[in-house]
C-alpha cells in the first residue's frame, strides 16, 4: 500500500475514535456515504465511444450485455467546527473511475476552511463546490442515480479550488450572492495562468420555492482559448414532491478561431407516494453547436431519460430500481442501463 494510502488510513481511524466528540475545544464529526448498483447494460451502440456510466476497466466491446454488482462512489467526510465563526470539512472520495491495480484510490474531494465574518456573510478557502449547481443538486438529490446535466455534460466541475464569498443581499435572506474566484484546475494543483471566476443570484420567496441565475467565464491552457456559461434553475420542495427545471447556454472559443455553442435543459422530479416509497423521473436534452465532426467528441443532440421507484427502509437507507437510456442522432438504438441501486449514508 502506497504511503498516502496508509496515512490516510490511520488518519480516518484515528478520526473514528474521536469523530463527534469535542477535541480540544473543537467539535469534530465523521459520516459517509456510497452507492453502486447490481446492473445491466441492455443495449450499448455507443459502447466504443464509452458513454456508459461504468465500468471503466471493462473494453468497450464487452460493454453491451455486461451485469453484475459494482460500486460507484464512496464518501469519507470529516467536517469540524472550530469556533462559532470557523469551520470546515475534508472529504475524501474514491469511486469506478480511481482504481488501481490493488482496488480504488482515494482523493482529496472536499478541504476547505468557511469563516463567518459578518451577519451571515462568510468567506470560503480551499477545495469546495463553486456556485454552479449545487442549488440544482440539492433539489434533484438523486446523485446516486446521475450527476446534474452540467457535471454530466463537463460544462462545469463539481469541485474548484479558490475563494468563495456568500451572503445575504436582503436583511431576510430570501434574496443571496455567491462569488468565487478558483483555478480552474478541480481539486489539482494549479499548473497554469488560466482562471476561473463564477457568480450567482438566488432567491427563496417561500420556504419552498428557490430560482437562481448566475454563470462563469473561464480561459484555458489548451485547444480553448476561454468560454461562458449562463444558466437558471427554478425548483420547488414540498414535503412529498420536489421539481426542478434547469437551463443553461456554454460557449467556447478555441484557439483557431473556431466557436462551439451548447444549449441544454433538464426537467426532474420525485413524489412521495408513502412514507417509505415514491417515483423519481428526469429528463435531460441538449443541442451542440455546430455538429461535431470528430467521432471522438461530443454528441450534436443528446437526449437522457431516467426513472426509477424509491423504497426507504431506513433513513439512512435507500433502494431504487431505475432504467438509464441515453439516446444521440448518431444511432438509431440507444444506450440502455437496467439498475437496482443502493445508497447508504452512515
Amino acid at each position: 500500500m502506497p504511503a498516502v494510502q496508509r496515512l490516510l488510513a490511520v488518519l480516518f481511524a484515528l478520526l473514528t475514535v474521536v469523530g463527534g466528540r469535542p477535541v480540544l475545544g473543537q467539535t469534530i464529526d465523521l459520516s459517509g456515504r456510497a452507492f453502486g448498483d447490481y446492473f445491466y447494460a441492455a443495449s450499448a451502440p455507443d459502447s466504443v465511444r464509452g458513454v456508459l456510466p461504468y465500468p471503466l476497466s471493462v473494453p468497450d466491446s464487452a460493454r453491451e450485455g455486461l451485469h453484475g454488482l459494482t460500486y460507484r462512489r464512496l464518501y469519507l467526510t470529516l467536517d469540524f467546527q472550530l469556533s462559532r465563526r470557523l469551520k470546515g470539512r475534508a472529504r475524501l472520495e474514491a469511486n469506478d473511475g480511481t482504481t488501481g491495480p490493488s482496488g480504488p484510490i482515494p482523493f482529496v474531494k472536499d478541504l476547505w476552511v468557511e469563516w463567518q465574518y459578518w451577519g451571515g456573510h462568510s468567506a470560503t478557502v480551499g477545495v469546495t463546490e463553486p456556485p454552479a449547481f449545487e442549488i440544482s443538486s440539492n433539489v434533484w438529490g438523486y446523485r446516486s442515480l446521475e450527476r446534474t446535466i452540467l457535471n454530466r455534460r463537463g460544462v462545469v466541475d463539481s469541485r474548484d479550488f479558490g475563494l468563495r464569498l456568500d451572503g445575504p443581499l436582503l436583511a431576510d435572506g430570501t434574496v443571496r450572492y455567491a462569488f468565487m474566484y478558483g483555478n480552474n484546475s478541480a481539486a489539482r494543483p494549479e499548473q497554469n495562468q488560466n482562471k476561473r471566476v463564477y457568480g450567482r443570484l438566488s432567491a427563496s420567496p417561500s420556504g419552498r420555492i428557490v430560482l437562481a441565475a448566475g454563470g462563469d467565464y473561464a480561459t484555458h491552457g489548451d485547444h480553448r482559448d476561454r468560454s461562458l456559461r449562463l444558466s437558471a434553475f427554478a425548483g420547488y420542495e414540498g414535503e412529498d414532491v420536489r421539481v426542478g427545471l434547469k437551463g443553461y447556454r456554454a460557449a467556447t472559443t478555441r484557439t483557431d478561431t473556431t466557436s462551439v455553442r451548447e444549449y441544454g435543459a433538464s426537467l426532474f422530479g420525485h413524489l412521495h407516494v408513502t412514507q417509505n416509497w415514491g417515483v423519481v423521473a428526469r429528463a435531460d436534452w441538449t443541442l451542440r453547436l455546430p455538429p461535431a465532426t470528430d467521432p471522438l467528441d461530443v454528441d450534436p443532440v443528446e437526449s437522457l431519460l431516467l426513472a426509477g421507484v424509491t423504497y426507504r427502509p431506513h433513513p439512512s437507507v435507500e433502494v431504487v430500481p431505475n432504467v438509464w437510456i441515453r439516446n444521440s442522432n448518431r444511432h438509431n438504438r440507444s444506450d440502455v442501463l437496467l439498475r437496482l441501486t443502493l445508497d447508504l449514508t452512515f
